[in-house]
């Protein structure tokens, strides 16, 4: 929960001081579409390299739709902080869904509910259309901490079973941490690990402008492996810390999970050598290789 305090009407000379000194570190750029010159936002946030994206918004289908046709192409936390999906008005979650647009979800199971996440998932997998979708943690000073206080920005957060929240109740933001979102999603939406592990590497980067390619690490084991264990290098299957992260009822017969590190690690590898193969002019593969993996 942003403290109003803290809030700005849109206004393009406002932003150029916002940003000032920091235009080259700065990659996403949420705005709330249904307020006035805030489409006018959308030039300047381009002209710093950032994505326009919409999000903490009450902007109806229409207003998030008119923001998401040739303007802004990214949609923050979708399901939070925005108007949600009604079957009198489909509100900002609809016009995301139906938009080109790539969504973010947090996938801690308290910021959205798990059929919401498997809704979002199925829909976007029945448009082959997955690659739209990735998972963010919006973490606060609490991810990763023993329940307690803690504080966020000039503010009193309360750590309590996983929830972060003022003292009146509202949430503000999460401890989550991108494993357990990756848990998350495989145990909400029924996806094969592989498909899951798109959603914090090769869609964020896309998303980002950063990749056109994606090939996936062809060791992963996929929806249909009879064997946990195959074509994976010996030695590198083994438990993970706290809750294995398993396909559960069989989907891919997971009993042990790759530790998180290294299985990103050698996903990101993967990419990075699909990159260099594909974008690195002058270069042979062999030496983009050895960059790669040495």
């Amino acid at each position: 929960m942003l403290d109003p305090g803290w809030l700005l009407p849109p206004s393009r000379d406002a932003f150029r001081r916002l940003v000032a000194g920091f235009e080259g570190q700065i990659k996403i750029v949420t705005f709330a579409p249904e307020l006035p010159g805030a489409l006018d936002l959308v030039a300047e946030i381009r002209a710093i390299g950032a994505v326009p994206a919409i999000g903490h918004t009450a902007a109806t289908f229409e207003q998030a739709t008119a923001a998401l046709v040739g303007r802004a192409h990214h949609v923050t936390h979708l399901g939070n902080a925005m108007t949600g999906l009604h079957h009198r008005g489909p509100g900002c979650v609809g016009a995301a869904l139906l938009s080109g647009a790539s969504i973010e979800l947090i996938c801690d199971g308290i910021h959205l509910h798990p059929a919401f996440v498997r809704l979002v998932v199925e829909f976007l997998r029945g448009r082959g259309e997955l690659h739209r979708l990735s998972l963010v943690t919006d973490a606060t000073a609490a991810a990763g901490m023993p329940d307690g206080s803690y504080r966020w920005g000039d503010r009193d957060v309360r750590l309590q079973r996983g929830e972060v929240r003022l003292a009146d109740g509202t949430l503000a933001g999460s401890a989550l941490t991108l494993d357990h979102a990756l848990r998350n999603v495989v145990q909400f939406a029924n996806l094969s690990l592989e498909k899951a592990l798109a959603l914090v590497t090769a869609n964020p980067a896309r998303g980002l402008g950063w990749m056109a390619t994606w090939e996936p690490s062809p060791w992963v084991p996929g929806p249909t492996s009879s064997s946990s264990t195959q074509n994976l290098p010996s030695g590198e299957w083994s438990r993970m810390e706290g809750l294995p992260l398993t396909a559960g009822n069989a989907r891919g017969g997971f009993e042990h999970a790759l530790p998180l590190g290294l299985l990103i690690r050698r996903t990101l590898n993967r990419w990075r050598w699909s990159f260099l193969r594909h974008h690195a002019a002058g270069r042979s593969s062999l030496s983009a290789r050895r960059t790669v993996t040495g």
